[in-house]
């Protein structure tokens, strides 16, 4: 007898055997039968974009305010997606530098990244920040999904000792943070983050029953077939469509990782010249998180690209090729060759953003939007101007449409500065919560952004 019916399947469905359960795709079979619960059932969701040392904000800023904006070289990646995108020039962080303490800017502007209230200096036990929006909307959705939300970040790291001018390393290694005392760690490995999204495994089976399945070249959908055959006979044609195309998606993501664990270690020594998969694993992570936010498995994902301050050498990276530490360069002293180092890891950077912005654009919700359309994405960095460190207009970047709350594709350039808190308090409505502000400056949402 199925375990299926028709127009009826819970949103926390999953596809079962021997041991395994994985997640489905939000599927329109998903959705309340009303067309009014259809449209407040359709998910929102949030996602946050760490890069670290700010950018080289010349090529950063488009001359043009409004809809006709071109983007400069940092930019260019993105100019086949602008109308999913806006610049906000003029936006500020005022509990990393007004509220601040003296030296420690990157640990500083981190810590304070996405809670918008100042941090207790020091490197002991003693840590004190705020809650973080990330975890405000993740609150909210907590009984809506598998999970609360997601931390990922390429570099690891503990949060205990000195990172920056006697700033905890918890400050400069985690932007999220459930409470005052809490930082959330973030998971760095992509085996670790599908198995934990996707393997399907119970977390308490042993490591070598994982291996056992490697060894037997079995994928985690081989377990769940008979489920999958009986779920396909429940569903409409648009929804079949989806599965398959979400399983396939799945399996080849699967290969992906399952090769790269073959692999060497992807965070690699920043000596100059070392050997770096820093890109794949990038990428890897962006796939994750799509398909994490394509089967609703999560509706909040932070994800860091680098820990504050980060020396990365990207003499190896193609795409870069640049020598040199990351953060010595961003002191650039005005010197043009710093600049055009710079310049070449920024594009990088907003490169692979633009490859997530790619995967969300490409799969279709259960409204018929885009995943992106449906989602807010807030790109950043701890500071402005490395050689500056100022936390005064930031490099700010949104995307997505946010259901169509957002309006997009606008160079936005405002006359006095903004507190960040006030787009937080934006970015909260546009995911449905009842907000009128945030942090400990905050005079409201930004009513620019909102669609007319």
């Amino acid at each position: 007898m199925s375990t299926f019916k028709r127009n009826a399947l819970s949103r926390r469905t999953f596809l079962r055997g021997a041991g395994v359960t994985l997640a489905l795709p939000f599927l329109e079979a998903m959705l309340p039968r009303t067309l009014a619960a259809q449209t407040m059932g359709v998910p929102k969701r949030m996602l946050i974009y760490y890069v670290p040392n700010g950018m080289h904000m010349p090529a950063w800023t488009p001359d043009e305010v409004g809809t006709n904006w071109t983007p400069k070289s940092i930019l260019q990646p993105l100019a086949g997606l602008r109308e999913h995108v806006s610049i906000l020039s003029g936006i500020e962080n005022q509990a990393g530098w007004a509220m601040g303490d003296g030296p420690g800017d990157h640990a500083r502007g981190t810590g304070t990244f996405l809670s918008a209230v100042r941090i207790k200096k020091t490197n002991g036990a003693d840590i004190r920040n705020g809650v973080t929006v990330d975890q405000v909307a993740a609150n909210a959705f907590k009984d809506e999904t598998k999970f609360a939300s997601l931390q990922l970040g390429m570099d690891g790291g503990g949060s205990t000792g000195d990172c920056d001018s006697g700033y905890s390393c918890a400050y400069a290694r985690n932007v999220s943070w459930a409470d005052e005392v809490t930082p959330l760690p973030k998971l760095t490995d992509t085996q670790q983050v599908f198995d934990y999204l996707f393997g399907g495994f119970d977390p308490n089976q042993s490591a070598d029953a994982v291996r056992k399945r490697k060894l037997y070249r079995k994928s985690v959908l081989d377990y769940v077939k008979r489920d999958t055959d009986e779920l396909q006979k429940q569903l409409g044609a648009s929804d079949k469509i989806k599965l398959e195309g979400y399983l396939d998606g799945v399996r080849e993501l699967e290969r992906r990782i399952d090769n790269d664990d073959q692999g060497p270690v992807c965070t690699p020594p920043e000596a100059a010249g070392a050997p770096t998969r820093f890109a794949d694993k990038a990428r890897a992570m962006a796939d994750l998180m799509a398909a994490a936010f394509e089967c609703d498995l999560t509706r909040v994902i932070t994800f860091m690209l680098a820990n504050a301050g980060s020396g990365r050498n990207y003499q190896s990276e193609p795409g870069v090729m640049v020598s040199g530490n990351h953060h010595q360069i961003s002191h650039h002293e005005s010197k043009q060759e710093n600049y055009d180092k710079l310049m070449a890891i920024d594009r990088w950077e907003v490169e692979q953003f633009a490859y997530l912005l790619e995967k969300l654009q490409g799969k279709m919700d259960v409204d018929g939007n885009s995943v992106l359309h449906n989602s807010i994405l807030f790109f950043s960095s701890e500071i402005s101007d490395g050689n500056r460190h100022n936390h005064d207009d930031l490099p700010v970047l949104i995307a997505g449409n946010a259901g169509g709350f957002i309006q997009q594709g606008r160079h936005l350039k405002f006359d006095q500065d903004i507190p960040v808190s006030n787009l937080f308090t934006t970015m909260l409505q546009s995911v449905g919560l009842d907000v009128a502000n945030f942090g400990v400056d905050s005079t409201g949402a930004i009513d620019q952004l909102k669609s007319s």
